[in-house]
């Protein structure tokens, strides 16, 4: 809230945890309240400037916040202590708080301040936990990459930068949440299928990248001079799908088959890359499911889970999270 001001009937109202303490609203506010999250009043001019648009339909502020904005997890003030202890780099620069986070911080993604409500409400396992809710967040949520309210968590960036899908979801990894589609964000993948005789898989292999429900893509077919009937295969495929399709036979082995990952990566013309092994298959929402993963920037890779299969047989021998494990 305002600097220098207690507002003891806002800190009753909004924090009930503690009416039936003995300790004097002030004096809990002191010595506990400020190292908690807590707000020491409501501070209307920081919630007008922040909510303009929806707080003025009301006509008042701390209405909009009990009704609406907490819920939310709308910020019902800018809480200097916990700006600098979320981002001691700010406080090693000797900047003002609330300055830096008008000027770059919410432009950054970076958090005013910490939402008790609003945390409780979205992870109803911290009451299981027996914690406060801002020391739970510093324990356990902060770790885990829980945001602290649906809007900051978009525009987060791990590296302090601004998120330019700023309206996008991020990473699984990040927030627990699988990005939506969006019909906005479709990048060029240049897909790479780097062959050397493996003619039995090839038809399986091609199949399952052209009948990807993702459509913006281009396929580079290369053939490191396979002595199968590799290239038979690969030119039928080429000549169907001339649209998307270009297809490169070596007239001599290349030595190795990150040469032609090197190769390819100089044809390709697309935003986003796949390296589809050439004795590999997928289903059909591969792109679809991996590709929304990149609205957030800081994403450079994304896969999946990966199932290692008899050929003959399809009798899967084991997965990747067991390969890794070992």
């Amino acid at each position: 809230g305002r600097l220098g001001y207690f507002d003891s009937d806002w800190y009753l109202n909004e924090y009930t945890d503690i009416n039936f303490s003995d300790i004097k609203p002030v004096d809990h506010f002191i010595i506990y309240g400020q190292h908690e999250g807590r707000h020491p009043s409501f501070d209307e001019d920081w919630y007008t400037s922040q909510y303009l648009n929806t707080a003025s339909k009301t006509g008042n502020a701390i209405e909009h916040y009990r009704n609406i904005g907490a819920k939310e997890g709308r910020h019902a003030a800018f809480d200097r202590n916990f700006y600098l202890r979320e981002y001691p780099e700010i406080k090693a620069a000797g900047l003002n708080p609330l300055q830096h986070y008008i000027n770059y911080g919410i432009f950054e993604g970076r958090y005013p301040a910490f939402n008790r409500k609003w945390y409780l409400k979205a992870y109803r396992d911290v009451n299981h936990d027996n914690l406060d809710p801002y020391k739970h967040y510093i324990a356990i949520g902060n770790k885990q990459g829980r945001p602290l309210s649906p809007s900051s968590l978009s525009k987060l960036s791990s590296f302090g930068e601004p998120n330019i899908w700023g309206d996008a979801s991020v990473a699984t990894n990040l927030n627990g949440r699988i990005p939506d589609a969006n019909d906005e964000f479709l990048p060029k993948v240049s897909i790479i299928v780097p062959n050397f005789n493996h003619a039995p898989y090839l038809n399986e292999r091609l199949k399952s990248i052209y009948d990807q429900t993702y459509k913006n893509f281009e396929v580079i077919l290369l053939d490191d001079c396979s002595y199968d009937e590799s290239a038979k295969i690969l030119t039928k495929f080429a000549n169907t799908h001339k649209n998307n399709t270009r297809l490169f036979i070596n007239k001599k082995n290349s030595g190795g088959v990150f040469n032609q990952w090197k190769k390819g990566f100089s044809l390709a013309i697309g935003e986003l890359i796949w390296i589809a092994e050439s004795d590999d298959y997928c289903s059909s929402d591969f792109l679809s499911e991996l590709v929304k993963f990149f609205r957030n920037n800081a994403v450079r890779m994304a896969f999946c889970r990966t199932d290692f299969v008899q050929s003959d047989t399809r009798q899967k021998v084991w997965t990747s999270e067991e390969y890794w494990r070992e």
